[in-house]
């Protein structure tokens, strides 16, 4: 449709040019005009198809990153403060000679706490850059959509957010992977210790 009503103009302003007798000053008003609705027409015409979708399919990866997400922090946190209280019973208080498998265990104790706080620390700043990319990539769209930025501004913008992207979703799923997968030894090690602590650590 804009294609016609462009074409229409342009026959009837040509038409209007060789109608009369030339007028050098006519004649530059008239071809100002078709230049001016030629750029218009270019202006109407620019498809942001194609980097409307590239967006729209980083937020699809960020939307399925949620389930990466998904962790149970008062569970690891809670870990944490256990460890803490099994360590610090067995530094202050346990009166009994350390074993060789005493002493591996507690070691492997430690190792664990500094994953799980490795881990939380990790996951919360993934759950940041998960809400913040998020905004910046609507914020993409609109602006591309809107004619905002050029076409190389674009793609400077999404290549960045796409890297940013593909950083979060291998580190999201790295935490949660590392966090679950040294649960059976958590459980192992406790299982171990539970009959020479207190009554309150059992």
């Amino acid at each position: 449709m804009s294609l016609f009503i462009f074409f229409t103009l342009f026959v009837f302003f040509f038409a209007r040019m060789y109608k009369f007798k030339p007028n050098p000053s006519k004649l530059l008003y008239n071809l100002s005009f078709i230049l001016f609705s030629l750029m218009l027409f270019a202006s109407c015409g620019v498809d942001h198809k194609t980097e409307v979708e590239a967006i729209e399919k980083l937020e699809v990866s960020l939307e399925g990153n949620l389930k990466n997400l998904e962790i149970d922090d008062a569970l690891f946190s809670t870990r944490i403060e256990y460890i803490e209280g099994v360590l610090r019973y067995f530094s202050n208080d346990y009166s009994t000679e350390t074993s060789l498998e005493l002493g591996n265990n507690l070691d492997k104790l430690k190792t664990l706490k500094k994953i799980y706080a490795k881990r939380l620390n990790e996951h919360a700043s993934n759950l940041k850059e998960q809400g913040e990319l998020g905004i910046q990539l609507n914020t993409l769209k609109t602006d591309i959509s809107n004619g905002a930025m050029s076409k190389e501004e674009f793609k400077s913008y999404y290549t960045t957010e796409k890297i940013d992207t593909e950083v979060l979703l291998n580190s999201s799923v790295a935490v949660k992977k590392a966090l679950y997968e040294v649960e059976p030894e958590y459980s192992r090690i406790i299982q171990t210790l539970s009959p020479l602590l207190p009554g309150d650590l059992r």
